[in-house]
C-alpha cells in the first residue's frame, strides 16, 4: 500500500530546503513525501520580528524566557499549527493513503510539533508513527513529566535521533523525552549519535527504514520496543542547522 511522510522543518527555515532530504528519508516504493513551510509569526524575544515558525518557542536558560516565567512553555500558535498537520493527514487520507501509513517527521522545532501533534491525533486513531529529530516534547503536552494531565498509550510508535553534542536542543531533552514517552506507555525508542550537532546523521535513514520495518510488523506491541541506542563515532551529517 502507499505510505507518507508529512516532514516539519525547524524554526526560521522553510519546506523548500527539506524537500530532498525528506525523499531520502522516506525512500520506499509508492512513498509520498508532503514538506509544508511555517507561517510567518511575529516572535517577541526577536523585539516582533517575523520568522517562520510553528509556534512561539520557549526554553530553558534563556533570557527572554526568564523575563516571563508564567508563558516559558505556552507554546502559542501551536494550535494552529496542530490543525494544519492534521489537515495534511485528512488530504493524505483522502489520497488513499491509509492512515496507519502516513508518519509525521520533524527537525528540531518540527520535531516537537511532529511528536506534540501525532500524539494527539493518535487518539482518534494511531498514526504509522511519529520521528523526531533533534527535537524535543513540549511541555504542553499531556505526556510531558511537566503536564497536569496525563497521557496514555496512543498505539502509535515513535522514532527519537539527537546528537550527543547538539549545542541548540541538549541531549538531555531527548532523553527526557524517551522517559516521560515510555512512563507514559508509549512505545518509544531513542537513538543517539557520538559527535553530532544540530544535523542529521546520514545513518538516519538507515535506522529509520529499519524501525518503520519493525514498527509496520509489531502492531501494538509494547514494552519490547523501548530502547535506547547509541552509535559511535564516526558519521557524517547530511544536513545541519
Amino acid at each position: 500500500p502507499p505510505s507518507s511522510l508529512v516532514f516539519l522543518h525547524g524554526f526560521g527555515d522553510t519546506g523548500r530546503g527539506w524537500e530532498e532530504l525528506a525523499r531520502v528519508l522516506w525512500n520506499r516504493p509508492r512513498g509520498r513525501v508532503v514538506v509544508p513551510t511555517a507561517p510567518l509569526r511575529p516572535i517577541s524575544w526577536l523585539h516582533g520580528d517575523r520568522v517562520r515558525s510553528w509556534f512561539e518557542p520557549r526554553g530553558v536558560g534563556r533570557q527572554w524566557a526568564e523575563e516571563s516565567t508564567a508563558e516559558r512553555w505556552t507554546c502559542s500558535g501551536a494550535d494552529e499549527s496542530f490543525q494544519l498537520v492534521e489537515g495534511l493527514v485528512r488530504e493524505e487520507e483522502e489520497e488513499g493513503v491509509p492512515r496507519d501509513r502516513i508518519f509525521l517527521c520533524g527537525f528540531s522545532q518540527g520535531g516537537a510539533l511532529a511528536l506534540l501533534a501525532g500524539l494527539e491525533m493518535s487518539h482518534d486513531a494511531p498514526l504509522g508513527g511519529i520521528v523526531m529529530l533533534s527535537g524535543y516534547l513540549p511541555r504542553v503536552s499531556m505526556h510531558s513529566r511537566h503536564s497536569s494531565k496525563r497521557g496514555g498509550d496512543v498505539g502509535t510508535p515513535v522514532l527519537l535521533m539527537h546528537g550527543l553534542d547538539d549545542p541548540i536542543t541538549p541531549p538531555d531533552w531527548a532523553r527526557e523525552a524517551h522517559t516521560d514517552l515510555t512512563n507514559s506507555g508509549v512505545r518509544a525508542e531513542l537513538h543517539l549519535f557520538e559527535g553530532l550537532r544540530h544535523e542529521v546523521s546520514d545513518q538516519g535513514p538507515q535506522v529509520l527504514r529499519e524501525w518503520v520495518d519493525r514498527s509496520s510488523h509489531a502492531p501494538g506491541a509494547t514494552g519490547e520496543s523501548e530502547q535506547v541506542v547509541s552509535h559511535p563515532f564516526p558519521h557524517n551529517r547530511i544536513v545541519s542547522q
